[in-house]
């Protein structure tokens, strides 16, 4: 990989399969210091299998940002349904750091853990959106539990959602990403 100049952009997109393995936050420290030296400016992470709502989770996540990078910003979705591990399938994160977060705008997420969004001040007054997206799997393997499909059909069927088909809809006429 060539030296990253001030005039490009690297992203880094990927299924990463869990950041929190029960390891104390050993895995996310080793994400974040990848990032960091392959200089990536937005990492976008889908199935991150973590729930950031417990406050552990959380203060591994803010206390790993803050000590590998300068400056960082993280936006994070997963479901509402509830879940008392650390570990909760399913969800997407993205991680801005060092100079690209002066150029943020705004950032945002979908309930049900399928997408999350950054837009950035571009040259010439453009706004460029980076949308991470999680699409579960139409046929889940298995037919009952706590998995991504099932928590997004418990949840859009709380919330009396339109689902047209066997899978929850990346998009849908309530929780529809950000225009780009």
């Amino acid at each position: 990989i060539q030296a990253s100049h001030a005039t490009n952009t690297r992203l880094l997109v990927g299924n990463i399969n869990g950041f929190h393995k029960g390891d104390g936050g050993t895995r996310f420290r080793q994400i974040c210091r990848e990032i960091r030296t392959l200089e990536v400016d937005h990492a976008g992470f889908a199935e991150i299998n973590s729930n950031i709502d417990r406050l552990e989770v959380k203060r591994i996540l803010h206390e790993t940002t803050k000590r590998e990078f300068n400056h960082s910003v993280m936006s994070s979705s997963i479901s509402s349904t509830p879940c008392s591990s650390s570990f909760k399938p399913g969800g997407v994160m993205s991680i801005v750091q060092d100079d690209l977060v002066s150029r943020l705008l705004i950032k945002g997420t979908d309930p049900l853990g399928r997408w999350s969004f950054c837009k950035y001040s571009g040259r010439d007054g453009k706004i460029i959106a980076v949308i991470t997206i999680y699409q579960v799997c139409v046929r889940p393997t298995n037919k009952t539990g706590n998995i991504a499909y099932h928590q997004q059909v418990a949840q859009m069927a709380m919330e009396n959602m339109d689902n047209n088909s066997t899978a929850p809809p990346i998009h849908s006429t309530h929780h529809t990403p950000p225009p780009t």
